[in-house]
């Protein structure tokens, strides 16, 4: 197969051409938080309370990956 017939054969004036130059890995920590709720409400005498319960989530681990790609744009005009 001829790249150049084809490029000319169908009037293509531009080629992207794209390439992986670098990746990484790494593992983040992401905090837990706690949070507090409203659970319920209880009575002493005349007066109404509201119960709140707290809620501990615990940290985790989040893999990242990232990649850092290169694009460049030929100009095949004048080919």
């Amino acid at each position: 197969m001829n790249l150049i017939k084809i490029i000319k054969d169908n009037n293509i004036d531009g080629v992207i051409t794209m390439s992986m130059i670098d990746s990484d890995e790494s593992m983040d920590y992401e905090l837990g938080r706690t949070v507090t709720v409203p659970t319920d409400y209880y009575r002493y005498g005349p007066y109404a309370f509201q119960r709140y319960s707290t809620i501990h989530e615990p940290g985790y681990y989040v893999e990242t990956k990232s990649y850092l790609i290169e694009a460049v744009l030929h100009d095949l005009r004048n080919c």
